[in-house]
């Protein structure tokens, strides 16, 4: 017999309010990945519009290509958090709304 879908979503409930996320940090982590990725991006186009291919331009194009990766990477997981703390409060104060 599968688990019960009241059950299961106690349980993430519990899982989430155990890990204590903040919304504060998971938008801190969003922005700050999204900067960076950003920043990387407009280095690997500046860098291919004004440099001649060389060995340093190709480093300084994988590093920031390697910037990019980390950048995207983070922004992801901010947003990831930030939907998990607005879907955990969603579901802790739905019964709690009253009609006006």
């Amino acid at each position: 017999m599968p688990p019960s879908y009241p059950s299961f979503m106690k349980r993430l409930m519990q899982l989430l309010r155990k890990r204590d996320y903040d919304q504060a940090r998971a938008f801190q982590c969003f922005l700050c990945g999204g900067v960076t990725a950003i920043s990387a991006m407009a280095t690997l186009v500046i860098s291919n519009a004004t440099h001649s291919a060389t060995l340093a331009q190709d480093l300084l194009n994988l590093i920031a290509l390697a910037l990019l990766i980390i950048g995207l990477v983070m922004a992801a997981y901010g947003y990831i958090r930030l939907l998990i703390i607005r879907l955990s409060n969603f579901a802790n104060d739905n019964g709690n709304r009253k009609e006006s």
